[in-house]
């Protein structure tokens, strides 16, 4: 203990707080404390409690290996993925489950008490140093490590993880890394709410998290948590991932929409447009090249880029077509991915961008017909179609193409009525007598009365133009023939 600390704890005897000198230790160069072995470089565990883990026989019943995952759930955070390490083990305590030791249990077994022998010692926070959240997840669970950058180290402060449930393990890739940054940021709120803090992922699209477009349910949700933190979002590379990334990433097996949102939507640097939307055959790269290479507005640009960098002059583009001109106009946002030909379009403040592939004539009517025709096109109308096709596409003359193609849509313009549509020509009523036809219509809504209504019931005879007016909660049938009775048939009879 030093000095400070010292000198803390004997303010507290001004505070008529009591201590008991056969429990203080003073003058330590490290304390046991709860199972822990406390000391000026940081926190550890226990040799003594932890020998109990690694002298720990095989369990042979449900009640006893409960006992001894309890043991090894109190040192979690200073085990690394602890509950991918513990999963197997796990399994066994579920309900209507039989107690089968198989090899993958003993595996389990052995490296959780290896893993308590050889942990580490976790160093203390510092306030003035920032803190870093390392998240990742897998299909099995979900890790975090939190640390602090002392000097030139990474030094751990503690270790997240947590098993994943059925539901959870149906989440796609965006969803289970955001589900990771949520749970790690909750579980270690008390040292990162209030400060500003680094939070590294392996997953490149959640670097935009806090920009989704028109979230919605579950995903609107999590972002709402994290708006309350204060947070810079770094990307680094799964092989650079290693702190956390015994949870390794898979691809989502089918199409889902929060991937496609964050992937495709906010610019990932991948060359995704050429695994095109939802066509059947996926384009490779050779076949896209070969297509761009028999566009003849787009080949002159392509030959000059695969040959070099460098822009070519006016003079050579001039016997050029129009469209190809209109590409040379865009030779600095153009650049090649693979041997193909994309357009990097960037947001004005720089936030966003996404790569557009220059997409070759050939090509253009499968396009339209997957963002405009198909079961995810949804036959919008000309904005929400043209949007989507930027998405991913580019080529000369867009917006009039897929003006064109909306327009000649057959199922649109047989669902859609006509422009100018015939008004009904207006009929007079004869009536010869009082109350032999009434006329009807409801008011509202208005200000609510004291009496709780809030909307008008109108009644008129065609024939003296004598008007009622009766005030009404609702506008429900049952309310407005209940009105009608009582107000004018009960007084002037039936309407002939």
């Amino acid at each position: 203990m030093c000095f400070f600390c010292f000198d803390f704890v004997l303010k507290t005897f001004s505070c008529h707080l009591k201590l008991s000198p056969k429990k203080c230790r003073f003058f330590r160069k490290e304390v046991s404390y709860l199972g822990h072995i406390i000391s000026a470089d940081g926190v550890k565990t226990d040799p003594e409690k932890t020998k109990a883990v690694v002298d720990w026989p095989r369990p042979e019943t449900v009640h006893d290996f409960r006992s001894f995952l309890g043991l090894c759930t109190y040192y979690r955070r200073f085990v690394r993925n602890f509950s991918a390490i513990a999963r197997p083990l796990h399994k066994l305590t579920e309900a209507r489950t039989n107690f089968n030791w198989t090899e993958e249990c003993e595996k389990s077994f052995n490296s959780l008490k290896q893993a308590l022998i050889t942990s580490p010692v976790l160093t203390y926070p510092r306030t003035d140093k920032e803190f870093i959240l390392d998240t990742d997840a897998s299909n099995e669970g979900i890790g975090a490590v939190l640390s602090q950058k002392i000097g030139n180290e990474e030094c751990v402060i503690a270790y997240f993880s947590k098993s994943l449930g059925k539901p959870e393990r149906n989440y796609c890739v965006t969803r289970k890394e955001l589900l990771a940054i949520v749970k790690s940021i909750e579980h270690f709120h008390h040292y990162l709410y209030g400060r500003k803090f680094l939070l590294r992922t392996d997953h490149a699209s959640l670097r935009w998290l806090l920009n989704f477009r028109e979230p919605e349910g579950q995903i609107a949700r999590w972002i709402q948590r994290l708006q309350e933190y204060d947070f810079e979002i770094q990307h680094r590379k799964g092989t650079s991932h290693g702190n956390a990334d015994a949870l390794s990433r898979r691809p989502c097996k089918e199409n889902c929409k929060h991937c496609t949102n964050a992937e495709k939507k906010f610019g990932m640097e991948t060359d995704i447009s050429v695994k095109v939307l939802t066509t059947e055959d996926a384009w490779s790269s050779s076949e896209v090249q070969k297509a761009q290479l028999e566009d003849p507005a787009i080949k002159p640009i392509l030959e000059r880029k695969l040959n070099s960098e460098d822009r070519p002059s006016w003079q050579e583009i001039a016997p050029e077509s129009p469209a190809t001109k209109r590409y040379w106009a865009l030779w600095d946002s153009l650049h090649l991915k693979n041997g193909v030909l994309y357009r990097k379009w960037e947001s004005d403040d720089g936030s966003s961008c996404r790569w557009q592939l220059i997409l070759p004539k050939s090509r253009i009517q499968e396009v339209l017909r997957e963002t405009h025709d198909s079961a995810s096109g949804g036959h919008f109308g000309v904005m929400k179609t043209l949007s989507k096709t930027r998405e991913r596409f580019y080529w000369d003359r867009l917006r009039a193409d897929v003006e064109k193609w909306c327009r000649e849509c057959h199922a649109c313009g047989a669902r859609k009525g006509p422009k100018t549509r015939t008004k009904g020509c207006l009929h007079r009523y004869n009536v010869g007598a009082p109350f032999e036809r009434m006329a009807l219509d409801i008011l509202g809504p208005l200000p609510v009365t004291t009496k709780g209504n809030r909307y008008v019931l109108v009644l008129m005879d065609y024939f003296t133009k004598w008007p009622e007016a009766i005030p009404i909660p609702d506008q429900e049938a049952s309310t407005v023939a209940e009105e009608l009775v009582r107000a004018w048939i009960s007084r002037y009879g039936v309407p002939m």
